[in-house]
């Protein structure tokens, strides 16, 4: 494992390049419109087609050191206030008071956790068969997508299917007695991974679904020489425990600001 934690930064590149990579593939008719502006360590994501949706709303990498920077980053709204990640690392009393006589107030907290995969466990769950799902498997996500959620209309399936199941943003099925019980995807960029996306079927749930999906992307990504992976949770949530049990290691909570 490497000697010290993956940097802050490196994370919130990471983290940005899956925002924009989100945008392509979300599950709307409408192509997006995000944009990517970067300038004095900030980076400052805008969408003006999904106005209320923050993750494509937002300001990240703010510190004390770039407060100078803020006024110019949210002129990018027109007088909108989008969110702003702050990473508790960097929530200095001024950091603080700048977001607060601007109008913004924390209002939630995403834990980070990381590791290197050749330290997670990989070993499978006896009773649960996980397999990655190649091009072929782009309907049967869709259509368990549409299970938990709204039914994925034909047009859009049509349209946003490729940017499923490939090598960059691999997804994975969790079978139980043949069954399908859940997923979860491990997102590609620069040999680092984001696992994101996990899911399990109502009627499968405390069977060590979720478990058996981190060890088997754990596994992925070390045959795939990722340097390390993150996952962002809710604190104290059973997603949170079982990445502890998956032996990912706490790395910093991101608090949004809006």
């Amino acid at each position: 494992m490497p000697e010290l934690p993956v940097s802050l930064r490196a994370i919130e590149r990471l983290d940005v390049e899956y925002a924009l990579f989100n945008a392509q593939r979300s599950l709307r008719l409408e192509d997006p419109q995000i944009t990517m502006t970067e300038g004095a360590g900030l980076t400052v994501l805008r969408d003006p087609s999904r106005p209320g949706e923050e993750t494509y709303n937002r300001i990240v990498g703010l510190d004390e050191d770039n407060l100078d920077a803020l006024d110019d980053a949210l002129g990018f709204f027109d007088g909108d206030l989008p969110q702003v990640d702050v990473s508790v690392d960097r929530m200095s009393p001024a950091v603080c008071e700048a977001l607060r006589q601007r109008g913004l107030a924390p209002t939630r907290a995403i834990a980070w956790l990381w590791n290197d995969p050749a330290q997670m466990r990989n070993e499978p769950i006896d009773g649960i068969d996980v397999r990655r799902l190649r091009e072929h498997g782009q309907g049967l996500l869709l259509d368990l997508l549409g299970r938990e959620g709204a039914p994925v209309p034909p047009e859009v399936r049509d349209l946003r299917q490729r940017y499923y199941c490939t090598d960059r943003f691999r997804a994975y099925l969790a079978r139980i007695d043949g069954e399908p019980a859940g997923w979860a995807t491990l997102f590609v960029h620069e040999g680092m991974g984001i696992l994101g996306n996990a899911a399990t079927l109502t009627e499968f749930r405390g069977r060590g679904v979720q478990s058996a999906l981190f060890r088997a992307r754990a596994a992925d990504a070390l045959d795939i020489a990722l340097a390390w992976v993150t996952v962002d949770v809710e604190p104290g949530s059973v997603s949170h425990r079982n990445a502890f049990r998956a032996g990912m290691l706490p790395r910093t909570s991101v608090v949004w600001w809006r």
